[in-house]
């Protein structure tokens, strides 16, 4: 992990405090609107993440990932891309047959990756289902802030906020993640487990991820955000430590904010 700190908010004092809100959605597909950046696909290997773009695309696959990975293009604009090995991050041009190109830095990994569907949002196409601006009934012109989706995390996992207190959050979907453990605490003295993530949408998508992290050691341990391995734009732990390893206190509960997936902030660093 770089030297940067983590932003650190104790969320215990402000999970009182909810914002009003309609409906919250929960939904196994991703979408990611098009802003003219790569856009990052991992792939755990021998799974398939299927991938939608707005119309029937052409995929421009690199030399280095034909024996490593295998591919799957139907003509509505869906494509099946298989990991057969893994690999580093290799970016790859998918071309539309409007003309329009896409770039994606498509990753394969041993385990522990994303593998539910994604869906490409483009604003220049007409279609108002492939808008990803468009409004959302119920929710704030200005977007969500990262506190409306931890106080969600909080109770989700938690059951410790009363739900009338944290309100119903259009547009805010539930992504799958998966539940193996990770080494995500550099000090090694924490296993982590993921449990839930959440994804705001726009115009401030961002990812809020909640995590248990078990102590290993024979001592108490008290969290330390700079520790955190990953990508990740703040941190708030629901607990200020751990007890040693074998008590009823030797488990604890961090949200950690991100502007990408769990998965891939965990790989960005």
């Amino acid at each position: 992990m770089n030297a940067k700190m983590l932003v650190t908010t104790f969320l215990l004092a402000a999970l009182f405090f909810s914002r009003s809100a309609l409906a919250f959605q929960e939904s196994e597909v991703e979408k990611i609107v098009w802003k003219n950046t790569a856009i990052q696909i991992v792939i755990p290997v021998g799974h398939e993440r299927v991938i939608k773009f707005p119309e029937m695309v052409e995929v421009n696959l690199t030399k280095r990932l034909v024996n490593r990975s295998s591919i799957e293009v139907l003509g509505d604009g869906v494509v099946f891309w298989r990991a057969n090995s893994p690999f580093e991050a290799e970016r790859v041009a998918v071309t539309t047959a409007s003309g329009y190109t896409y770039l994606l830095d498509i990753m394969a990994i041993e385990k522990g990756g994303p593998t539910h569907p994604v869906t490409i949002i483009d604003t220049r196409y007409p279609n108002p289902i492939a808008d990803g601006n468009q409004a959302i009934i119920g929710a704030p012109e200005q977007g969500y802030h990262y506190v409306d989706i931890m106080r969600l995390a909080a109770q989700d996992t938690l059951k410790q906020v009363p739900r009338r207190l944290v309100g119903n959050l259009p547009g805010v979907t539930s992504v799958p993640v998966s539940g193996e453990s990770i080494q995500l605490y550099l000090s090694g003295e924490l296993l982590a487990f993921p449990l839930k993530q959440y994804k705001a949408p726009p115009p401030h998508s961002f990812y809020v991820t909640s995590v248990k992290l078990v102590n290993k050691m024979s001592y108490e341990v008290e969290f330390d955000p700079t520790l955190i391995i990953g990508d990740f734009i703040g941190s708030s732990p629901l607990f200020p430590g751990v007890a040693p390893a074998g008590t009823p206190s030797d488990t604890m509960v961090v949200l950690l904010v991100s502007n990408r997936s769990f998965q891939e902030a965990v790989n960005g660093q």
